[in-house]
């Protein structure tokens, strides 16, 4: 389909080109002023980058309106380029995801979870299993939000399964320890 759309388009321009460059011409005449300002605005500018910044600045809400119509429009198309792309990137996905999470919620960078996991030995503080290559799980009391440390999986279920209640954990404690 792609060659017939350029053979269609090779031939109407072989057929109309003197319309073609009449009606160019004569555009460039009416909005020369225009094209004349808009060459010399990009020109003068540092970069593309720094232009099109400037532009959608100016033009926010035409840009909005326009990115909202092609989003509604091309829907589908934009899924599956989303799921080829997740596909193909999955591990640089992930690790994306887990900086934008940390963040998010936590205000902390991969570098700051390098040095708390320094601290920590590169051990849970509770069963003191290695977390190296483990899931960890960033422990912070739900209350005041504030960071406890970096918990393995299990521990954090744990923590999670008890509501962070002492008084449930001692009673746990108490459970296992009692004669059978």
């Amino acid at each position: 389909m792609i060659t017939d759309i350029k053979q269609y388009r090779k031939e109407y321009w072989l057929k109309n080109k003197q319309t073609i460059s009449k009606k160019s011409k004569d555009y460039y005449q009416k909005h020369r002023e225009n094209i004349l300002k808009r060459q010399k605005q990009y020109n003068s500018t540092k970069s593309k980058k720094e232009y099109l910044k400037n532009y959608y600045q100016s033009h926010k809400e035409e840009c909005a309106k326009k990115a909202k119509e092609y989003r509604e429009n091309n829907k589908g198309k934009l899924t599956e380029k989303s799921k080829n792309y997740y596909i193909t990137n999955k591990d640089k996905m992930k690790q994306s995801n887990k900086i934008r999470h940390l963040k998010r919620d936590y205000d902390l960078s991969l570098d700051d979870i390098k040095i708390i996991l320094q601290n920590q030995k590169n051990q849970c503080p509770i069963c003191f299993s290695l977390l190296g290559n483990k899931k960890w799980c960033i422990d912070h009391n739900h209350k005041t939000g504030r960071l406890r440390g970096l918990l393995c999986y299990n521990c954090n279920t744990l923590l999670g399964m008890a509501q962070d209640n002492i008084n449930t954990l001692r009673n746990a404690i108490e459970y296992l320890t009692r004669p059978i």
